[in-house]
């Protein structure tokens, strides 16, 4: 574990006695340059959505399979900061900004993480 993470997890369990893993509701590949070539798209880098489970806060943001994340709260998902360790640094009811590629068009949502079961 990066100690920058094991830093937020030991401020928040001082501060509020527990730190709630986050959830977003997804089953995803990281994009590397051999599937973005399967896929015809033209980045190497990110997380390509397979599946958004229903009633998460992936599908109340309205992320669909396909979509590339390719950043949260400004930070590039790529080989040196994988999706799965960027939401390791927040806990559940945290809001995020996700940047996201759909059909080769880039815009940003937020979503409020939910609590792993």
């Amino acid at each position: 574990i990066p100690s920058n993470v094991a830093m937020k997890v030991v401020e928040r369990l001082i501060e509020q006695g527990e730190a709630k893993p986050s959830f977003l509701g997804i089953q995803y590949q990281e994009l590397n340059p051999q599937l973005a070539s399967e896929e015809g798209l033209n980045l190497t880098y990110g997380a390509l959505l397979q599946d958004v489970v229903p009633d998460t806060p992936a599908a109340q943001a309205g992320l669909r399979p396909g979509d590339v994340i390719v950043a949260i709260n400004g930070q590039m998902i790529d080989d040196r900061h994988p999706l799965v360790s960027e939401l390791l640094e927040y806990v559940a009811g945290e809001t995020i900004t996700i940047e996201v590629l759909r059909d080769g068009v880039s815009f940003q949502t937020t979503l409020t993480l939910g609590e792993r079961a």
